[in-house]
């Protein structure tokens, strides 16, 4: 994952296979099915093998005045992943210059 130097487009973004840290688009529509039911945060987190505590960030990030909406959530986390951010070696620097100059480690 480091390195990302551009950022991606349309539905790529939306379709990438993310860390597992990251909740899913079927996570996201599992939220929203239980939520629907009348399931608690707990049993919700329970359900995903997640804390009850994600569920209720996620919840109240990304509901309208009552319902939970899995699809503008995961829009809305796609844009807000990239990094179109060189990395430090490849920027000019010290760091690049000591790193360019440095003897090689033997392999």
């Amino acid at each position: 994952m480091c390195g990302v130097t551009t950022a991606p487009e349309g539905l790529t973004a939306l379709e990438k296979q993310l860390h597992p840290r990251f909740l899913t688009l079927a996570e996201r529509e599992q939220i929203r099915g239980l939520r629907t039911l009348g399931r608690s945060l707990q049993a919700i987190g329970h359900a995903l093998g997640r804390s009850a505590s994600t569920v209720k960030r996620e919840t109240d990030a990304n509901s309208d005045r009552e319902h939970y909406q899995p699809y503008a959530a995961h829009r809305t986390a796609a844009a807000r992943r990239p990094r179109p951010k060189d990395r430090k070696l490849l920027r000019e620097g010290r760091l690049h210059v000591c790193a360019s100059t440095s003897p090689k480690a033997p392999t």
